[in-house]
Formats: structure tokens, C-alpha cells, sequence
């Protein structure tokens, strides 16, 4: 079974967690630090290469999960990337392949906090 490394706002306590239902969470992942996070008013996607470790979430999905998912979230700059090494395996995220206009850069890679400390 496929598996997913969340890391914005389909994290649990996130808005758009409903994307999820039906998938199983596996546990928290704080990826080696290669990545940017950076948002745009439509979304907020990893961009490589970057110096920061991301914190997320990994969960176990289908393969016609998965199908679904790339419909709803791998449109317009944002598609789904290769794997990344998690402790609970291989992992698929999605990112920006090349930054929007729009696209500002996060200060860290903990999305949750970030919203938090907006507040």
C-alpha cells in the first residue's frame, strides 16, 4: 500500500484532514533538512532544494486513494513527487515544481506552528 507524507493542511488538526478519511496514520516524520515550504493564497507545497527539515504526518492510503488525492491537490505548479525515506518506509509527498509568483517562503518547516503563531 501506497503511503503519504502530509506536512500542511491535511495534517490532523488541519482544515482539509477530510482528504484523508480512510487513510491510516503511521506517526510523525521530520525529513532531513532539503526542502522550503512556501504557501501562495491557494495552497502551501515543499520546494527543493531548500535547508529545511519539514515536520509531518505519514499514513498508509490506497492506490485509488491516491488516484483521488493527485486529482485534488496535483494541479497547477503543485504535482506529486518522488518518495522520501521515512521510518515507516517510502513515502510519496507532493511539491511545487517551480515556485508560483504568488509563493512566499514559510520561516520553518512545522506548518502547524506557523498557523499557530499567525493567530
Amino acid at each position: 500500500m501506497p503511503r503519504l507524507f502530509a506536512y500542511a493542511d491535511c495534517l490532523r488538526s488541519a482544515p482539509n484532514h477530510h482528504l484523508l478519511d480512510g487513510a491510516r496514520l503511521l506517526g510523525h516524520h521530520r525529513t532531513r533538512p532539503r526542502f522550503r515550504l512556501f504557501e501562495t493564497p491557494q495552497e502551501t507545497a515543499l520546494f527543493e532544494p531548500g535547508n529545511i527539515a519539514i515536520d509531518g504526518e505519514v499514513y498508509t492510503l490506497s492506490d485509488a486513494h491516491l488516484a483521488w488525492l493527485d486529482q485534488h491537490l496535483a494541479h497547477g505548479a503543485m504535482t506529486r513527487a518522488t518518495t522520501l525515506s521515512t521510518p515507516y518506509g517510502k513515502a510519496w509527498y507532493y511539491r511545487f515544481d517551480a515556485l508560483p509568483d504568488t509563493a512566499r517562503p514559510l520561516p520553518h518547516g512545522d506548518w502547524l506552528a506557523y498557523r499557530t503563531e499567525r493567530v
